[in-house]
């Protein structure tokens, strides 16, 4: 609170039941004649967008006091102004700030390499997908996931440090998958930066239950089973504050790795060919 008199001050505090902040201005000689106050609430920038779109403002019936409750993340400072209303020239002033936020997110990047060959992956935003469909026609021995890249876009005035924990998990769909036919899974979630440069074989081999030890055939009938599901994987983006040990906020944005029936087609096609008998004499 910046006061520009010793005739009025202002003062905070917080009502914990709606996040509502009561400010209360204490004006001078305490035997006025008329202390009516004037509260108004502007922008520290420029902005074209109504303030009470972001806060909410009520005052109290002998003006002595208002309420500021937040609405959501404001782009700029407010300023608050309380004037006496038989005096304009005594006058008080509060700024207003809210917290940093993260309100989106994108993919700025999501590329694997085949043979140390870069391939970027095509990225849906709106929709939250991945799409590994272009890799069609390679083993997933060869795929090496390389690198995806979050992109947060924030609101607020109040610059906080927020921590992040990408993961990725094995989808509902590819559990259901595995579970009717017989096999299991064990972790639930792997972080991503564990991930970077393990192909697509080993990924499924951190997820699925004794995926090492499957024989050719096991391992071609799996392919087939995940092969019902386009969507093997999910990556989950979760982004947290924490201020003097409590949670301030925390967000999370969850991806679909699809395309994934699409390379399986190299497991169902005809490989090889064997007889019962090799020679038969009659």
């Amino acid at each position: 609170v910046n006061n520009n008199s010793n005739v009025l001050k202002l003062s905070t505090t917080s009502v914990s039941e709606d996040g509502s902040y009561v400010i209360t201005a204490t004006v001078g000689p305490e035997t006025a004649a008329d202390k009516s106050l004037k509260w108004v609430l502007n922008w520290a920038a420029t902005c074209s967008d109504p303030i009470s779109d972001y806060v909410e403002m009520v005052v109290s019936e002998d003006t002595l006091s208002a309420s500021i409750k937040y609405i959501k993340n404001f782009p700029h400072e407010i300023v608050l102004e309380v004037s006496s209303l038989s005096n304009p020239t005594i006058s008080a002033i509060c700024s207003i700030n809210c917290y940093k936020r993260i309100e989106d997110i994108s993919m700025a990047g999501a590329s694997v390499s085949i043979n140390d060959s870069y391939i970027e992956l095509s990225i849906d935003d709106s929709n939250r997908t991945i799409d590994f469909s272009l890799l069609a026609g390679e083993v997933l021995t060869n795929i090496d996931i390389e690198d995806f890249s979050p992109s947060t876009r924030t609101t607020g005035t109040y610059q906080v440090l927020f921590s992040d924990v990408c993961v990725f998990s094995l989808s509902d769909e590819a559990k259901q998958n595995l579970y009717e036919n017989g096999f299991s899974y064990g972790s639930d979630t792997l972080n991503i930066t564990s991930a970077v440069d393990m192909s697509l074989y080993d990924l499924l081999s951190y997820f699925i239950t004794d995926f090492d030890t499957l024989s050719a055939e096991q391992f071609y009938d799996l392919m087939v089973w995940l092969g019902e599901s386009d969507c093997w994987f999910c990556l989950n983006c979760h982004y947290f504050c924490s201020l003097d040990g409590s949670m301030l906020w925390d967000i999370s944005f969850n991806y679909r790795l699809i395309g994934f029936s699409s390379l399986v087609d190299i497991y169902r096609n005809v490989n090889s060919i064997s007889l019962n008998y090799s020679q038969i004499i009659m």
